[in-house]
């Protein structure tokens, strides 16, 4: 039931696994992901946590949701 992300050499950041809270940023019809979906792209890193991510961009921009 955890949610994981992945961010390219090229810096796009795809997520997958467990979206009951939002957490996977794929919209909240989905609760479950089996396969990697594109979020963001230029990301520098990402950090998941109780139900919430946050992504900082290449441009130093916080994202967050979940």
């Amino acid at each position: 039931g955890e949610t994981t992300a992945a961010i390219t050499a090229n810096g796009d950041l795809y997520c997958w696994g467990d979206n009951t809270y939002g957490t996977g940023g794929i919209g909240p019809s989905v609760r479950y992901q089996e396969t990697p979906v594109k979020v963001l792209s230029d990301v520098r890193s990402i950090f998941i946590r109780g139900g919430t991510s946050y992504a900082i961009l290449d441009n130093g921009d916080l994202y967050a949701w979940g």
